[in-house]
């Protein structure tokens, strides 16, 4: 029997603090996987160069790879990194 574990495997692991790293300009120090940890809004930029802007809910999860994240445009105020 296969553990249920094992559906997590791809999952990534590490995680940081990534809010201080907005920026109009800059991408981010890596590409991630992102929670926001509060309800607003969010424009980031997708790893193939797609610019979005979303409202979200406290807690959501963004899927795709984003390797940027606006300063303008983004009104919450907490976001994690996954990465």
């Amino acid at each position: 029997m296969q553990s249920n574990f094992n559906r997590f495997a791809n999952f990534p692991r590490n995680q940081e603090d990534i809010y201080a790293q907005r920026s109009d300009s800059a991408d981010l120090r890596r590409e991630y996987i992102v929670q926001v940890q509060s309800a607003g809004t969010i424009k980031y930029e997708t790893l193939n160069g797609v610019a979005v802007t979303r409202t979200v809910v406290d807690g959501e999860v963004l899927i795709p790879l984003v390797k940027k994240i606006w300063a303008t445009g983004t009104s919450v105020t907490a976001i994690i990194g996954y990465y």
